[in-house]
């Protein structure tokens, strides 16, 4: 017997956005006007969908319990396509062996057996890009390196299209008092990593990587240097690791996309930290390494001559299972990205090589690359290393001194 029930991972509202009363709406109290359209967010589907308002009152009137699906019909008076459509776009749930509509049970049940929140859920599935990009020229890598290489009167285009930019720095208006500080401290060797460091879009496609190098970053940044048992049967550890992590949890994985890497296959693999070993999932031709590459980051040219990248996943599980069910747990997964990826910067600087980080992974392929499901794990950013090529590029970055209080920026 064929069942539907509703999910309760997906969100309402309308566009263009207004506030309505929706228990009148479904009981036919409120009117919307022709240019009003009901929108749904799917975290199961990963998109948004528009839908009537008799499709709303159906999806909200079915339970959250499995209900034949011929006693939805009768109840409110629709055809099979209606329910079939509905269940396409992860409104509501069938039990049907259709492939699709497995799929979306399972996103469903791991959504739940993961103790993802809600909204957390609806952020982070629903805002993956799928690489159409926005009208902004800045939303768009290649169409920043154009604006890159020209004049500065091409950034002014950018100003008039979209206006201009916040003050860059912050100055609170109702402060009682100014405490000057003192000169800060600058010698040392961190404190001169730090002023080094910088973002490399552009490295030496000839250089392979050094296999120390690879062994010393994956230590350094993803690496396991201490633990401390928690429970009395030693099932609960907490790992000491070069970057925080909420929980010490720890529940970011890395997978090194190799091209150039001396006495390393190309491929993908996985970075055991337990072993510290790498695993390869799948070997790569090293002339195809760089499309490879392009189609996991929206098409971003410049990670194809990197020797090496480093896809970062999330265990979501691992930090639900300790903060489940709170939102703000999803935010500090993106933390723990955010850490890694500055510990990533410092260790390359420190070894002399270019480094660079992207959020603009392209999560459909990501996750199939690696064969995951993307409830329980998932793709979260992507750096990459190697030597910096000597010639420069439009996206090089060459800053004038800074003296606070003295060098001169518009404050507005």
């Amino acid at each position: 017997m064929t069942q539907v029930k509703r999910s309760h991972f997906f969100f309402v509202f309308l566009e263009p956005e207004k506030l309505v009363d929706v228990s009148a709406l479904l009981r036919g109290e409120v009117s919307l006007s022709s240019e009003d359209r009901i929108k749904v967010a799917s975290p199961l589907t990963a998109s948004e969908h528009t839908i009537s308002e008799l499709e709303l009152r159906v999806v909200m009137g079915v339970s959250e319990v499995w209900t034949p699906v011929d006693e939805v019909l009768r109840r409110f008076e629709v055809d099979q396509a209606t329910i079939d459509h509905l269940c396409q776009k992860g409104l509501l749930l069938s039990n049907r062996a259709d492939p699709h509509l497995a799929a979306l049970r399972r996103n469903h049940d791991s959504l739940t057996a993961n103790r993802w929140n809600r909204y957390a859920a609806l952020y982070h599935f629903v805002t993956q890009s799928d690489g159409s990009g926005g009208s902004s020229v800045l939303n768009d890598m290649s169409a920043l390196e154009d604006y890159a290489r020209g004049s500065r009167g091409r950034f002014d285009e950018v100003i008039e299209a979209q206006g201009k930019p916040p003050p860059h720095f912050h100055r609170v208006p109702d402060a009682d008092e100014v405490v000057p500080l003192s000169e800060p401290r600058m010698e040392g060797s961190l404190f001169e990593v730090l002023r080094r460091r910088k973002t490399t879009r552009h490295f030496d496609e000839e250089e392979p990587l050094n296999p120390l190098d690879l062994s010393t970053i994956l230590f350094h940044v993803w690496g396991c240097h201490g633990y401390q048992s928690l429970s009395s049967n030693g099932e609960l550890v907490a790992l000491k690791k070069t970057s925080p992590s909420a929980g010490a949890l720890h529940p970011v994985e890395v997978y090194p996309v190799v091209r150039n890497v001396e006495g390393v296959v190309p491929g993908v693999y996985h970075y055991q930290a337990g072993e510290h070993a790498l695993y390869r999932l799948e070997r790569i031709d090293e002339r195809s390494a760089g499309r490879f590459a392009r189609g996991l980051t929206h098409n971003q040219a410049f990670v194809e001559s990197a020797p090496v990248l480093f896809l970062m996943t999330a265990r979501f599980h691992r930090n639900f299972w300790k903060y489940h069910q709170i939102a703000r747990s999803y935010s500090v997964v993106l933390m723990d990205a955010a850490h890694l990826s500055q510990t990533f910067y410092l260790v390359c600087t420190d070894l002399g090589l270019g480094a660079f980080f992207t959020g603009a992974v392209n999560y459909a392929a990501v996750v199939d690359e690696l064969r995951l499901d993307g409830f329980n794990e998932g793709p979260i950013g992507l750096c990459g290393c190697g030597a910096a090529a000597d010639r420069s590029t439009g996206l090089d970055f060459s800053p004038e001194p800074f003296v606070p209080g003295q060098s001169k920026l518009t404050w507005r």
